[in-house]
């Protein structure tokens, strides 16, 4: 049986800000330098700011908590490394989701597309992996997103 797919929606008042429910929000910058908030209920807000050229850290408290490397298309956040292979195109299907491991198993995988009007399919894979910090899931949600802005095929 297939995972339930979740969407991302975009908060009716605000079109910067995305939310996965159940999981939390991510707010979008409002200039394409500025900074991204992924919240939590309950849990401290993650600031993420391009570290280098292809690198963004995720800031709480003033640490580092979880770096997304948009070239290795990583995400490392303390003991747990997320990794979002490059998969090839297949002729007459064209692009299948982007596919969240950790060590192997399959996490999480999201709508091979930006955000946009429609709202992006997630399909939570590994539900115990995915809620031991929810705001990683987000980080990942968001990393997903920016790849599907910057593939050219």
């Amino acid at each position: 049986m297939p995972p339930p797919e979740l969407k991302m929606t975009r908060d009716p008042n605000d079109v910067h800000v995305w939310e996965l429910p159940t999981f939390g929000r991510v707010r979008l910058p409002r200039k394409p330098w500025g900074e991204v908030l992924v919240s939590v209920p309950g849990r401290p807000e993650w600031t993420v700011s391009k570290a280098e050229r292809h690198t963004y850290q995720a800031v709480e408290n003033g640490a580092v908590v979880a770096t997304a490397d948009h070239y290795a298309q990583s995400i490392v956040s303390g003991a747990r490394e997320w990794i979002i292979p490059k998969t090839p195109m297949r002729i007459f299907k064209g692009l299948g989701p982007w596919i969240v491991l950790e060590q192997g198993r399959e996490i999480i995988t999201f709508a091979r597309r930006e955000w946009g009007w429609r709202p992006p399919g997630v399909a939570i894979i590994d539900e115990a992996a995915a809620r031991a910090d929810p705001r990683l899931t987000l980080l990942a949600a968001w990393t997903a997103n920016r790849l599907s802005i910057s593939v050219v095929i």
